[in-house]
């Protein structure tokens, strides 16, 4: 019965998490793996280019992107991002990198899904006592440069409470290219939360594990064009297509415009995104706006700082 209860309640969760949360996800259907916060991107910038981000990421965003960007970061990085549905369902990420020599590099992370409070179920589908599921991963990641490609890889932490609480260990690896034609175009190929599982109940419930494949193309000084294709275990392949403009720029000042389109079958008329970044001097505040179809709209703001 407690296993019965236990099913029901996650199912309810997934349509909730899918409902809510698919502007936010990687492109793969949900319902077939559980610890969601793994597919949830803890960066507006990512969002707003369709999620095609794993040659992207230069920052400490990179540690839950493709950890060998971190070898990216300057001298040191940190970032702070809420994400919002518009009701209690919450998304927030905290992560800090730094540069350990020329050919080393660091980053420490947290992030975080919460539900709010829903109302359970038991075997029958009759309403229980309240309760409040929530996420939370742990990350601890580092990078080197190697003559032609930079390698990195990142282990986390896992908790997740629907009932009861689930935890478990995992890890991830990614590459990263040198530059090609002249600087011009960076390739990029990661594999996510490569083992673990959480188990509720007698349940066992595998991670959502993915292989993604990426490349980034600066077209221009001020303009960055990219491309993901991602292969989850608990969803068929997609892919993503994003864009940002650097449409101002002084010393202290920049304006940045973002968009992009991530193929998903779980919302008809999901898929498109956009979003603005604002820096001033080393301070970076972005957002994303990604539309959900008939469902509504997710919000994410953060604000980075590299010193």
């Amino acid at each position: 019965m407690i296993g019965a209860r236990t099913s029901m309640i996650k199912n309810r969760l997934v349509l909730l998490g899918a409902t809510l949360w698919t502007g936010l996800l990687h492109a793969g259907g949900p319902g077939t793996s559980s610890g969601n916060v793994l597919k949830m991107s803890p960066s507006p910038r990512a969002s707003a280019m369709g999620e095609a981000y794993t040659a992207v990421a230069d920052g400490a965003d990179a540690l839950f992107w493709n950890p060998a960007g971190l070898i990216r970061i300057q001298k040191r990085a940190v970032l702070l991002t809420h994400g919002s549905s518009g009701d209690s369902t919450a998304v927030n990420y905290g992560a800090y990198g730094q540069k350990a020599g020329d050919s080393n590099a660091w980053a420490v992370g947290i992030h975080s899904l919460t539900h709010g409070t829903l109302t359970g179920a038991d075997g029958s589908g009759n309403d229980t006592s309240s309760f409040t599921p929530n996420d939370l991963a742990l990350s601890l990641g580092g990078a080197h440069t190697f003559k032609s490609f930079r390698l990195g890889a990142s282990v986390k932490y896992v908790r997740s409470t629907i009932v009861k609480t689930a935890t478990t260990a995992t890890a991830d690896i990614g590459l990263l290219s040198r530059g090609y034609l002249k600087g011009k175009l960076r390739l990029a190929l990661t594999a996510t939360n490569l083992f673990g599982s959480l188990t509720y109940d007698q349940a066992e419930e595998q991670l959502p594990r993915a292989i993604r494949a990426g490349g980034a193309y600066r077209i221009r000084p001020r303009w960055l064009a990219s491309a993901d294709l991602a292969f989850p275990n608990d969803g068929p392949a997609s892919g993503g297509v994003g864009t940002e403009v650097e449409m101002a720029k002084t010393k202290d000042m920049g304006l940045t415009g973002r968009a992009g389109y991530a193929t998903r079958a779980d919302i008809p008329g999901a898929g498109i995104s956009a979003g603005l970044g604002v820096r001033f001097k080393k301070m970076n505040i972005d957002y994303a706006f990604v539309p959900l179809g008939d469902v509504g709209q997710s919000h994410q703001m953060s604000i980075a700082y590299r010193f």
